[in-house]
């Protein structure tokens, strides 16, 4: 059992399962020759003279000059830092040229939708939806409008570090929803709201029964079921013009007819409930 352990932890610095049991039979012997150390790791000579050159150019086996030629293994502990150092230096190249990759492909994705090309795109799989949510924030430059249940928007603060970064860039936001009826949510919108001048909401009866995002007024993001939590939620993303000039319509629409005043109503309410 330790010799099969320790086989598969050489393995795991990059060592090939006969190499590791060539190198711990010569790491047991001490100095031995081609026969002793085949019998003992059970492979063929011809195998054996394959295996100890690649382990001699790794360092971890030196050949000694005798009759018959003899070989010796570099302490365990020498060879395991070895090997050690080795997989670092190969992550540390294998981490440049994958971020060099990706470079590649950020500027790929980045010319593809610099074209302008009308897209759809379904967004599923858990928070993928709130990634999205999170980048299209974060790339917006002059405007958002969105309208949501309460229940969604009330999720905000998972994105208000975004959305105050917004503001200072000068990001208009308009938010529609229902009327909150919690006397704490209906606080947060006040505090909210008076972070900055580019955030207001408007108050509709009931819940929207779309529920969607726009962006800079070039993107949607419309959720597929307007139910499910936002982390398990679908979503379509689209640029296409058609869908957004109807999107930003239907806004439009009902930041119109929403009511402004939700403080003084709410103010109204306590001051009734006093008496």
């Amino acid at each position: 059992m330790l010799l099969l352990e320790a086989v598969e932890a050489l393995m795991g610095l990059g060592l090939t399962s006969c190499q590791a049991k060539v190198y711990l039979a010569l790491c047991h012997f001490g100095v031995a020759d081609a026969k002793t150390v085949s019998h003992c790791a059970d492979i063929s000579r011809q195998d054996f003279y394959r295996i100890v050159s690649a382990l001699q150019e790794l360092g971890l086996v030196e050949k000694i000059i005798s009759r018959p030629f003899t070989f010796s293994a570099i302490s365990i502990d020498r060879g395991a830092s070895l090997l050690l150092e080795r997989r670092k230096l190969e992550t540390e190249r294998l981490e440049i040229k994958i971020n060099e990759i990706l470079e590649n492909f950020e500027t790929n994705n980045n010319r593809n939708l610099q074209l302008g090309d009308p897209m759809f795109v379904l967004i599923s799989g858990k928070n993928s939806v709130v990634d999205r949510l999170r980048k299209s924030i974060e790339k917006a430059k002059s405007s958002i409008d969105a309208a949501s249940s309460w229940k969604r928007f009330s999720q905000i603060f998972d994105f208000e570090d975004r959305m105050e970064k917004a503001w200072s860039r000068g990001v208009k936001c308009r938010f529609v929803t229902e009327k909150p009826t919690k006397n704490k949510a209906s606080g947060f919108i006040r505090d909210l709201c008076d972070k900055s001048n580019f955030c207001e909401f408007r108050f509709v009866p009931s819940p929207p029964k779309t529920v969607l995002s726009i962006y800079d007024r070039k993107e949607v993001l419309l959720i597929i079921d307007p139910e499910a939590e936002l982390s398990k939620s679908h979503a379509l993303w689209s640029n296409n013009p058609s869908l957004l000039a109807a999107m930003q319509d239907y806004f439009e629409i009902l930041w119109i007819t929403a009511l402004k005043e939700l403080e003084y109503r709410i103010n109204d309410e306590l001051n009734a409930g006093a008496h």
